[in-house]
């Protein structure tokens, strides 16, 4: 087995995925190594696990021929940071990331009838490590918008929004009656200007979220957060939770906007929607719930590779 990413990714997966599965070769390959491909061909992988599919780091052309080159060479899964919480799980996909997952190409009716004592499990941990142990404040009435890196991969392939100036002008025309607070994501250093609403960066994404009336966002991990801490959430783009029912979903009208604090998601639809996530995150921590045993994309390699 081959796994394929950044020198720190991979070391990531090998700590996560190598464990579970039985190859009696394992190894680490750097995409940004100049012997990467002769490399990974000469080890010829009956498995890849590759972290990621693209990028816009330089030089970005060859870095992402690299990438695909994994798909060309062996049976690939693709893997990435998860959601509950992200720094503290992998996302196993055999089908892509993000929009391109197979999560993202599910109906509402294929979503999963939940494991509720798991996904519980799970939903609690998360909570405990990022609220804190005070009570949950009131919910208040302002909408939360969660701006991303704009050179982000997935902002790039399925985002109407490209420019988060642009994105912060148009959710302050489109809600000019309701409060509004903006938070920039944490590695975006770039100033933003804005009319009316609150420009903060201050406190945890998480104690924003449970805060707020409704969170909204391109296609962001903070859209998974409010649904997992039970806030409803608008989406401007796609991705994985598109086609679910579980967010608002824009359709492009500038006019449709201001109808995103008014959706109301079925909650049966959102514990799906969570336990297909969930059964998808292999814990880095030992002390994070495990769902190995519904994971559909282990299962399957235990069936191929016992």
């Amino acid at each position: 087995m081959a796994l394929v990413g950044y020198d720190f990714q991979t070391e990531r997966l090998e700590r996560a995925v190598a464990p579970r599965l039985a190859f009696g070769r394992v190894h680490r390959f750097d995409l940004r190594e100049a012997a990467f491909e002769a490399d990974l061909r000469r080890f010829d992988p009956q498995l890849i696990v590759q972290y990621g599919s693209e990028t816009t780091d330089p030089p970005r052309d060859e870095l992402n021929r690299r990438y695909r080159l994994a798909p060309a060479l062996a049976p690939t899964v693709y893997a990435e940071n998860a959601w509950l919480p992200q720094g503290a799980y992998l996302y196993l996909d055999e089908a892509g990331l993000a929009d391109q997952s197979s999560v993202a190409q599910l109906s509402p009716a294929e979503l999963p009838r939940p494991e509720r004592r798991h996904l519980t499990d799970t939903l609690a941990a998360y909570r405990r490590r990022v609220l804190p142990a005070a009570p949950a404040p009131r919910r208040e009435g302002f909408l939360l918008l969660c701006l991303q890196v704009p050179d982000d991969t997935v902002i790039l392939r399925a985002s109407p929004f490209h420019d988060m100036q642009r994105l912060i002008d148009r959710i302050e025309e489109a809600f000019a009656g309701l409060t509004v607070v903006v938070r920039p994501h944490p590695l975006d250093p770039r100033e933003y200007r804005t009319r009316r609403a609150a420009l903060r960066r201050d406190g945890g994404v998480a104690e924003w979220i449970r805060r707020a009336r409704t969170v909204l966002a391109c296609n962001s991990t903070t859209l998974v957060e409010a649904l997992a801490l039970g806030v409803p959430a608008a989406a401007l783009g796609k991705g994985l939770f598109s086609g679910k029912g579980v967010c608002w979903e824009w359709d492009g009208e500038a006019s449709s906007l201001a109808s995103a604090v008014d959706f109301r998601a079925d909650p049966d639809l959102v514990d799906g929607f969570l336990w297909e996530l969930a059964r998808r995150q292999i814990p880095l921590d030992d002390d994070l719930p495990d769902h190995g045993a519904f994971n559909p994309v282990l299962r399957r390699l235990a069936e191929l590779w016992p």
